[in-house]
């Protein structure tokens, strides 16, 4: 969905308004025919408890130390809201816990908010308290406690895991989600160089060369195995395949990277062991090596 300011709308406006807006994201063509986007993040208006953020997949996500994760949300509330994360902590003894986190400044009608949610958002609502935590869960309210958003919880995942990768791409539903792969890797590089050549003269001593190399480069390719899916997962990773903007975690830095695999999305009816093989490469090449380079 789009609303183009004077233009012919090639794809199609979701809503009307006096001021146009361009939100990055849309809809499938096999939804695109029967639904709009409005239909499915406000699915009952008179409710707003129900109103979802701009993520598709399971409300209940495992975290792990370290993983990013954020929530976007679209304000179609009529006026300027300020919104409060209403955060939901149980903990491992049995018992819970309720914090706030106000955001930093009012939100316009059909304004994106961006809202970390990760460990390090819980451990700031919580102030750090040393309780081991099993489960978390969050909402949107207004700030005279009205409820604006669906629930959307997160199991902490402490299971010992070898090869975590954390993958962060811009969704068709103009969000920021997060792809985590537990699969074993391969990495290889390709060298690309130029060369020049001269012709020596009879007298040239033979240590002295007669060609030159130059611009030398290398490209880090990768390949990597999502670990198991289940059918809803890995259906979705055909939403992180169509990502114009795709990053890789490394040492807490964003790199940028493309999928150089073109066929994608095997599966099988009646297979239970889904899993993703895919290939990227970094979208830069390295002109220089140090030993601590962080590598993915």
């Amino acid at each position: 969905f789009t609303e183009l300011n004077g233009l012919k709308k090639t794809v199609g406006a979701w809503l009307e308004t006096p001021v146009k807006h361009v939100v990055k994201g849309g809809l499938s063509r096999l939804v695109f025919k029967t639904k709009k986007l409005i239909d499915i993040i406000q699915p009952y208006p008179a409710d707003l408890s129900k109103n979802r953020f701009l993520k598709q997949g399971s409300r209940t996500i495992n975290i792990r130390e370290g993983q990013p994760e954020c929530l976007t949300y679209l304000n179609t509330l009529p006026s300027e809201t300020m919104f409060i994360l209403e955060v939901h902590v149980h903990y491992g003894n049995g018992g819970d816990g309720t914090g706030t986190l106000e955001l930093n400044k009012p939100i316009a009608q059909y304004e994106k908010i961006l809202i970390p949610c990760g460990l390090e958002t819980l451990r700031r609502v919580t102030n750090n308290d040393p309780q081991p935590i099993k489960s978390y869960s969050v909402c949107l309210c207004t700030s005279n406690g009205t409820v604006v958003s669906e629930k959307v919880t997160y199991q902490i995942d402490t299971t010992f895991r070898e090869n975590v990768r954390y993958f962060v791409y811009s969704s068709s539903f103009g969000s920021l989600d997060t792809l985590v792969t537990y699969g074993r890797g391969e990495e290889f590089y390709d060298l690309n160089t130029q060369t020049a050549s001269k012709s020596p003269s009879n007298s040239a001593p033979i240590e002295e060369s007669n060609r030159v190399t130059y611009n030398l480069k290398i490209q880090r390719n990768f390949k990597v195995t999502t670990g198991w899916l289940t059918k809803n997962q890995f259906d979705q990773l055909a939403d992180f395949f169509l990502a114009e903007k795709k990053w890789i975690v490394v040492d807490g830095m964003y790199l940028p990277i493309t999928v150089t695999s073109k066929k994608l999305g095997e599966y099988q009816d009646q297979n239970p062991l889904i899993s993703q093989i895919f290939e990227y490469q970094y979208d830069f090449e390295d002109e220089r090596y140090t030993e601590t380079t962080p590598f993915q």
